[in-house]
């Protein structure tokens, strides 16, 4: 008796990739249900958005979104994938591109080492030279580096 039946034209991928059955379950408390149907296929304006670790695009974190939300979505993910890496021993920049335009971009700062603390007070050219010495240290790991992306990785950024 106290029953409401709603009829719409979702896309599909709201449902799959939005959690939209279990932010419905949560809404209703456990009892709403939900039963879908195909209508067909639509044209839609999809671009594909690219996750860059170092410069590099990796096809792991990289997916077609619709155009609309591409920025949201790239922030999101960039923001995410900040949090969730460790960080290195020199920056790591991750940005998301749409074709090769940068939209969104994070940096996880580099792990520092005190170089300078077993030195006490005295000659500062002594410090000058080993901040030297590590600035170019970093510089070749940051051009030589490649980053390892642990597994548990994927599953925290797409919450699987």
């Amino acid at each position: 008796q106290d029953k409401v039946e709603l009829l719409y034209e979702v896309p599909l991928r709201e449902i799959i990739t939005k959690s939209f059955y279990d932010k419905l379950k949560g809404v209703s408390q456990g009892f709403a249900s939900m039963n879908y149907e195909i209508l067909g296929w639509r044209q839609a304006n999809l671009v594909k958005l690219n996750i860059l670790i170092l410069g590099k695009s990796d096809e792991a974190f990289s997916r077609i979104v619709p155009e609309k939300e591409a920025f949201a979505e790239g922030r999101k993910t960039v923001e995410k994938l900040k949090e969730v890496l460790p960080s290195q021993l020199f920056s790591v920049p991750i940005q998301a591109a749409i074709g090769g335009k940068i939209i969104a971009r994070a940096t996880i700062s580099a792990r520092r080492r005190d170089v300078i603390a077993p030195l006490y007070g005295g000659d500062y050219s002594r410090k000058r030279k080993l901040l030297e010495k590590q600035k170019k240290g970093k510089k070749d790991l940051k051009e030589k580096g490649r980053i390892k992306i642990p597994s548990k990785t994927f599953l925290e950024v797409f919450k699987i």
